[in-house]
């Protein structure tokens, strides 16, 4: 059943649970498929990285759970299904993460950090506002294991996941809305596609507070004043690539952070209080 998972977190499938289709024979069929897909075993073998058991990050099984789907809404639901823009692929949002890829910057890793609070850091008259990272905890005979990090600002003094889940695509609708006062962060995450793998963004009702508007994403994901002068800005990396071979593309330390200019933090505890660094570290 080792496919299960990746089909159940399938953001279609997730999709098509969600506006109430009962799609639990698709599910099955296309984990027999997988199964007995001779080509998928060809690309897993190409991607396997045999050293630190790990696969490479990879769409074949995405792609594949994609077309089964599509040709079984075809087949069952042809004039009365679509995907709405926010199961489309976020096209924009992929643009904007390659152009704000920088080198890791010099920040304490998942392992050496704890469950609390830390101080509100400040970089050239930017203010870190929230931070994840996923490190890979390995040794020479293989994985370990790993840690996440998710940090970020919140309005009350409480350790707790400082982050509401939320699609991409939504940043572009400015339609990134939270549903819990205390989470005014969106993270948004998907595995094994092509689209953009961590994003951190700000609420959308307080990016309207703020007055702040997205810039082109030629520009990386960021926003800025009616005058153009850049306020928010997202940034993300991938550190120390395990293996030789041409074909391993595993990040020992893939993360991303988002940072606020000084003068709209202080506008931002204007509007929400007193801001807290708060940082929930998970093990994997």
């Amino acid at each position: 059943m080792y496919y299960k998972s990746y089909i159940d977190s399938n953001k279609y499938i997730l999709y098509l649970e969600f506006i109430g289709l009962d799609i639990d024979t698709v599910k099955k069929e296309i984990q027999n498929k997988l199964k007995e897909d001779k080509r998928r075993e060809s690309v897993m073998e190409v991607f396997s990285n045999r050293v630190y058991k790990l696969l490479t990050p990879n769409i074949y099984i995405e792609n594949f759970i994609f077309e089964e789907v599509n040709a079984y809404l075809f087949k069952n639901y042809k004039d009365s299904v679509v995907f709405e823009n926010d199961i489309r692929i976020d096209i924009k949002t992929i643009i904007a993460t390659k152009n704000s890829l920088i080198d890791r910057p010099n920040r304490l890793k998942p392992s050496e950090l704890n469950d609390g609070f830390y101080d509100i850091e400040e970089e050239d008259n930017f203010i870190i506002i929230a931070r994840f990272e996923n490190e890979t905890l390995v040794e020479q005979t293989g994985k370990v294991g790993g840690k996440i990090s998710c940090q970020g600002i919140v309005p009350v003094k409480r350790v707790f996941n400082p982050f509401f889940d939320s699609v991409s695509s939504l940043i572009w609708e400015n339609n990134f809305y939270t549903d819990n006062p205390f989470q005014i962060i969106g993270f948004s995450k998907i595995f094994n596609t092509i689209e953009a793998k961590y994003v951190l963004w700000l609420d959308s009702e307080l990016m309207d507070f703020l007055e702040l508007k997205l810039q082109n994403y030629s520009f990386g994901l960021s926003a800025c004043t009616e005058e153009g002068e850049t306020i928010l800005l997202y940034r993300n990396w991938k550190d120390n690539l395990l293996g030789t071979d041409i074909h391993d593309n595993i990040a020992k330390l893939e993360g991303c952070e988002l940072l606020l200019r000084k003068d709209y933090f202080e506008r931002l505890k204007e509007i929400v209080g007193e801001l807290y660094f708060v940082t929930d570290v998970i093990e994997i």
